[in-house]
């Protein structure tokens, strides 16, 4: 009688810290099911209650002063570019998560360049807005006070009001790119201190 085992496969050497021997299909399944549990679980505390937590804050006022009024304070609380700062935060640790990435040998090198050379210049460009807006909106001020015509303010809204929605953009883009390399990232195991020393042993004996 034919015994189908081909997708459980006992090992000798596999064995669990009780002695009991692990399957391989099953151990796969569970290595899987856990790390998507925990990119699943980073994805929610890294990037989305960053970005979204205060604005889903303001809406706890609903049921207080009304959806009218927490939706003015929602549209307030990123109406001056406040997103472009969490996307040059992102940013920078989705760079960070690279440079680690390529030191410790987790993914290929040309990826791991594109993405750090790619968040490089979306924080460098975001950096570049905000500085820009800033100073616009201090000239608009100053413009104002000055009394200036009505068609100038008109004009300095819109300009606003188009870098608000680029910062709406720019920030999702950001917050897919690092969740994608960080499940990218996630797929490499990093490698063990013994496993380094031998390989610089090799290297050295070489």
């Amino acid at each position: 009688m034919h015994v189908y085992h081909a997708s459980l496969h006992f090992h000798p050497d596999h064995l669990m810290s009780n002695g009991a021997p692990q399957i391989d299909g099953i151990e796969n399944a569970n290595d899987l099911g856990e790390r998507s549990m925990k990119n699943i679980l980073w994805i929610v505390m890294n990037l989305l209650i960053p970005v979204a937590g205060p604005m889903l804050l303001l809406g706890l006022i609903t049921p207080v002063r009304g959806f009218v009024v927490a939706k003015q304070l929602i549209k307030a609380s990123v109406n001056d570019g406040q997103l472009y700062w969490s996307s040059i935060a992102l940013s920078a640790a989705a760079i960070y998560e690279a440079i680690a990435a390529f030191q410790d040998g987790q993914g290929t090198p040309l990826y791991l360049g594109l993405a750090i050379s790619a968040f490089v210049l979306t924080a460098l460009a975001a950096s570049i807005i905000v500085m820009l807006a800033t100073l616009d909106s201090y000239n608009q001020e100053a413009t104002n006070a000055a009394g200036c015509a009505e068609t100038e303010r008109n004009g300095g809204a819109a300009a606003v009001s188009y870098v608000v929605k680029v910062s709406y953009w720019l920030t999702f883009a950001v917050v897919v790119c690092t969740g994608i390399l960080h499940i990218y990232v996630s797929q490499f195991s990093r490698a063990s201190p013994l496993k380094e020393t031998a390989t610089l042993e090799s290297n050295v004996r070489s």
